[in-house]
């Protein structure tokens, strides 16, 4: 079951579907006195989508360091696995948040991708991988033809260092900026140990507005959306999209900034932004009022 599902959602774990594809389906519960079609039009026939994530259930850290060498990136990097569901049900979460906004009528089914599907495939494929393997076992499923769409998130990858933020990130994660750097808003970070006026905005660990600076702990979502037809699995949209929030207490005694947060701060703090910006994505691709065109993303190609 989704954790922290909404209340008009009724939520059904199942089994197993189709290969490395694990369902969950919802159905929003239809309001107790639905609206009367006014006279000499057609009700309108809730729609039902498919809300997929393949993020999966790793947690990319990454934390600055002192560069003393051209050989060596400014950066240590670990991978942290979660193995409870959290980060795709938080990622499903905010995809189905903001359809029960759009279309309370609307009906829901929630999968995700085997994360084991994903466990050998180098980060900068996985966008390609994940959207191939969903694409096959969605082929096996005769229930999307009662569907309308399919909406996935996949990890996305960046190779460049942009918004204060370290290069080659993927997927969600935590970026720890320990140390005093020139960081512009509009530039990549110099790694080091060279002192800055002033940095990105930050927020205080209670989420409210902070100050600047230029030593934070930067939780990110970098992931690619897909917006699929359910009949012919064609990709109608797709577009990437890079979210971080930055954190940080000037009040704080504690030397190392990473330690500004406890362990369970950090983990609520984690899982309300991953909910929030795999909603975001949504919004932002499938936008109620077109307002204006939106950035085209090519469907990634194998890396060479």
């Amino acid at each position: 079951m989704i954790p922290g599902a909404s209340m008009k959602t009724l939520l059904l774990v199942t089994k197993i579907l189709a290969v490395g594809l694990v369902a969950t389906t919802a159905a929003a519960q239809a309001p107790s006195q639905p609206p009367t079609p006014a006279a000499g039009t057609a009700a309108a026939t809730p729609k039902t989508y498919a809300l997929v994530s393949a993020v999966g259930d790793q947690i990319n850290y990454v934390r600055q360091r002192m560069q003393t060498g051209t050989h060596f990136e400014g950066y240590r990097r670990a991978t942290l696995q979660i193995n409870d569901k959290s980060i795709d049900a938080a990622v499903l979460r905010g995809m189905d948040r903001v359809l029960a906004r759009r279309e309370p009528d609307s009906q829901r089914v929630f999968l995700r991708l085997s994360p084991g599907e994903l466990a050998n495939v180098l980060p900068e494929n996985r966008e390609r991988v994940a959207l191939e393997k969903l694409k096959a076992e969605l082929a096996k499923l005769p229930q999307r033809e009662k569907w309308d769409r399919i909406i996935i998130i996949t990890p996305h990858y960046r190779m460049s260092e942009m918004r204060g933020l370290a290069s080659k990130l993927h997927g969600v994660g935590v970026y720890i900026q320990g140390m005093e750097t020139n960081v512009d808003e509009g530039s990549s970070p110099i790694t080091g140990g060279q002192l800055a006026i002033e940095g990105p905005e930050t927020k205080l660990p209670d989420g409210s507005a902070g100050t600047r600076s230029s030593k934070y702990i930067a939780l990110y979502s970098y992931t690619q959306i897909w917006v699929l037809d359910a009949k012919s699995l064609a990709v109608i949209q797709n577009d990437a999209w890079l979210f971080d929030e930055k954190i940080y207490d000037p009040q704080s005694a504690a030397l190392d900034v990473a330690r500004q947060l406890t362990p369970d701060q950090l983990a609520d703090r984690f899982e309300a932004f991953t909910e929030r910006a795999a909603g975001r994505a949504l919004a932002s691709t499938v936008p109620v009022v077109e307002a204006g065109d939106l950035r085209v993303v090519d469907p990634p190609k194998p890396a060479r």
